[in-house]
């Protein structure tokens, strides 16, 4: 399993780029006891093994974004964060 973790860093959060294998486990979580982010990751070319054009949800300190197994189709897809009414940089998930 691959954990994507965002972490509070000063006033703002962060999330590291990552890079991932054929058939890892992959999901987005946090540490922040405070915050929920609405995450929304692309899927259009398959990058993952779930039938959605993209995978979205809302992670917190209980409830964790499944994105299911990377295929190895595609080169990269990017998620992106959101703090309440900001929009934080994308990052990247790429496959090594």
């Amino acid at each position: 399993m691959v954990d994507v973790l965002i972490s509070a860093s000063g006033t703002s959060f962060r999330a590291p780029d990552t890079t991932v294998q054929k058939f890892d486990q992959v999901q987005i979580s946090t540490d922040d006891p405070n915050t929920s982010f609405k995450v929304v990751v692309p899927n259009t070319d398959g990058f993952f093994n779930i039938a959605q054009n993209s995978i979205a949800g809302t992670v917190d300190i209980n409830n964790p974004l499944s994105l299911g197994e990377v295929t190895g189709v595609g080169k990269a897809t990017k998620y992106y964060e959101f703090d309440p009414g900001i929009t934080a940089p994308p990052r990247i998930i790429r496959e090594t």
